[in-house]
């Protein structure tokens, strides 16, 4: 009896010994989570320019209760996780300066934040033409080479999206101004910065990139700029996705059959470029474009084209130089049926213009087949670029390549037709609603042409538009934050008879939402190239938005930055007599007879003719011996009007407009 109680009692001490061990390890893990869970935005990390002359928010998250202290320039702020596990602390207005250390820390863990400067932050927001980087541009090397200037910094947010507002983004870090990290940086964002700090020498600017290409306005707006909840949205973006694949299956109707598994990789062997295959039953396309435009809307997949040509000179242990354009979004390019393109060690931007140095051995005298297999997961896809850019070079003859290819369709991405930069809300969710706190200085925005799929989309974008930019106002909690915005550059093939088109009606929406206040707009109209929706020539675009800013932000610039426009008219002897403003006294035309370009009108039928259209006493007068009575006009009203002439003397083009 005695040992069975002993035997009890040792089990007694135990357990108990074990519930001790079991506490301390318990209190151990708590504490060790308690210390790992002082957390910080992701906005906020070395390097970071924060918003001069406002309360600056930063937050994070912690265990509740517990105090954070944050300390900057030698002050201490302290606050209490609430019950949420979130904290929040206001640095008060301060001056540009720096370099700064915002120290951060609980009672067992701190966050150190180093090389921090206060400046002017622009968030840089849109699609692929405000997400194209420098080192696509003109001149791309010299550029890069003069990127030397540490304070425009950038901090590039991770492409993500969410069903539902998220708190933090899914990552990023700020970048410093050098050759090596402004390569990437957001073109039109570097230009714009570039100049400010022309005028500002002390002033840090910092660019937050939060742009995506191929994406529509609607992703970028929160649920309650459609006056809904999040969860009405799901439920209609389930129906559209729906109804839009059975658009998309109408589209593709002349296929014998929706081809949703490549039949040109089995295996990862590529059997479409073989070189002795036979390619005739393909169909043609005239490269380069972009395929949307050339009979294929709203197609993501995969494409295969292919191209013979000949060669008369090859020298021994020499190179040969293959240009192959502008690819959106890549490829896998063959020559003779052998794959060039996993030779390099480089990953390439939709934007960068792929040159290959290859061995003269992959080529032979006479024909010779390239083969280039491209996908697009989203938005506009293709081999583009211009003529120029496609042709092989061997040092003794460069062939051109450019002209017709032939391409059958590999793939259709049946479920990509409806992603997360088409559908409403889901990347506000998650690339914008997680900084609206991150104070601004202003908001920059390059979008609209992954709306123009049609007239009615392009006209309804107004309305978006006017809507999306009161709402980032209300949710930054500032009514007065400036948001400019590019107008679309030309692009598509000119016309030969004046023609209605969607590309036309988006520019007149953005033009509409100069009636907000605080807004301002730069016309890219005279800097498209008809075969590539991405213009490489950025740096006259963020020139004209820092124009903008420097007169109504930083009171500075002599320079004229509004678009000289439409003002009102009157109609004499069959001729529409037109007066514009904005036009700093002094219009140009660049033509050296004289004549103005772009102009069409008609009569009561509404059939459009190309106009005859001069300066006259400052004034434009339009006419056609056509029309004799002319009661409707259009000026630069197509996808490209590359041949519109009428500027201001400082390079303002006159933006499009209409009379109907």
């Amino acid at each position: 009896m005695l040992l069975s109680l002993q035997s009890g009692n040792n089990f007694i001490k135990k357990y108990r010994n074990m519930k001790k061990l079991l506490l301390l390890v318990a209190i151990s893990t708590i504490m060790q989570l308690h210390s790992e869970n002082l957390r910080i935005a992701k906005i906020f990390n070395d390097h970071a320019i924060i918003q001069r002359d406002t309360e600056v928010p930063i937050w994070g998250w912690g265990i509740p209760e517990k105090t954070i202290e944050l300390s900057f320039q030698n002050r201490t702020y302290k606050t209490k996780v609430n019950n949420k596990g979130e904290w929040r602390i206001i640095i008060p207005p301060t001056s540009y300066g720096g370099p700064y250390t915002i120290s951060i820390k609980s009672r067992n863990k701190s966050i150190v934040l180093n090389d921090i400067y206060v400046g002017d932050v622009w968030v840089c927001s849109g699609q692929s033409n405000m997400q194209f980087q420098l080192s696509g541009c003109f001149d791309a090397e010299a550029e890069i080479s003069k990127a030397t200037d540490p304070l425009i910094r950038e901090f590039r947010v991770p492409q993500s999206s969410s069903d539902y507002p998220e708190d933090d983004l899914a990552g990023g870090n700020w970048k410093v101004g050098n050759p090596e990290n402004a390569a990437g940086f957001t073109a039109v964002g570097y230009y714009f910065a570039q100049n400010i700090r022309k005028e500002f020498p002390g002033l840090p600017i910092g660019l937050v990139n939060n742009a995506w290409g191929g994406s529509k306005i609607e992703p970028y707006m929160s649920a309650a700029s459609f006056q809904k909840s999040q969860d009405d949205i799901l439920k209609e973006i389930a129906v559209i996705k729906g109804e839009t694949r059975e658009q998309q299956l109408k589209m593709l109707a002349y296929l014998d059959k929706i081809p949703e598994e490549d039949a040109g990789m089995i295996n990862d062997k590529p059997l479409w470029a073989a070189p002795n295959l036979d390619d005739s039953n393909w169909n043609k396309m005239k490269l380069p474009i972009g395929w949307e435009n050339a009979g294929l809307p709203n197609l993501d997949g995969i494409i295969w084209f292919r191209k013979t040509f000949k060669l008369s000179h090859l020298k021994d242990n020499d190179s040969t130089l293959l240009s192959i354009g502008r690819i959106d979004d890549d490829a896998e390019i063959w020559i003779n049926g052998n794959r060039i393109d996993n030779l390099f060690n480089r990953s390439y931007q939709y934007s960068d213009l792929r040159e290959y140095k290859l061995s003269n051995t992959l080529f032979k005298i006479g024909s010779n087949t390239i083969t280039t297999r491209v996908t697009d997961t989203g938005g506009g896809g293709g081999m583009g670029g211009n003529t120029n850019e496609l042709y092989v070079d061997t040092g003794d003859e460069k062939v051109d390549i450019s002209g017709e290819w032939h391409y059958k369709i590999g793939e259709v991405f049946l479920n990509f037709i409806y992603g997360p930069r088409q559908k409403p809300t889901t990347i506000y969710n998650k690339m914008v609603y997680p900084i609206n706190d991150f104070k601004a200085k202003g908001i920059l925005w390059y979008q609209g042409e992954s709306n123009t799929n049609d007239i009615v989309e392009a006209q309804n974008y107004e309305n978006l538009f006017k809507t999306m930019i009161l709402q980032w106002r209300n949710d930054r909690k500032d009514e007065n934050l400036p948001f400019y915005f590019v107008q679309l550059a030309s692009f598509l093939p000119e016309v030969l008879k004046p023609k209605d088109h969607s590309w036309a009606h988006l520019r007149w929406s953005q033009y509409k939402a100069l009636e907000l206040p605080f807004t301002g707009m730069a016309s890219a109209l005279d800097i498209g190239e008809a075969n590539d929706i991405h213009p490489r020539n950025k740096k006259d675009v963020g020139e004209r938005l820092s124009r903008i800013a420097l007169h109504q932000v930083y009171e500075k610039s002599q320079l004229s930055y509004k678009n000289p426009s439409y003002k009102s008219h009157k109609v004499e002897d069959g001729k529409f007599i037109i007066t514009l403003e904005n036009t700093s006294g002094n219009l140009i035309v660049k033509n050296k007879y004289g004549y103005i370009n772009a102009f069409a009108i008609a009569g009561e039928d509404g059939k459009f003719v190309w106009a005859n259209a001069i300066l006259k006493n400052g004034n434009v007068e339009v006419w056609s011996p056509k029309v004799k009575n002319p009661k409707k006009l259009r000026y630069a009203w197509s996808a490209n009007a590359l041949d519109a002439n009428l500027f201001t003397s400082d390079g303002i083009p006159v933006v499009p407009f209409k009379l109907e």
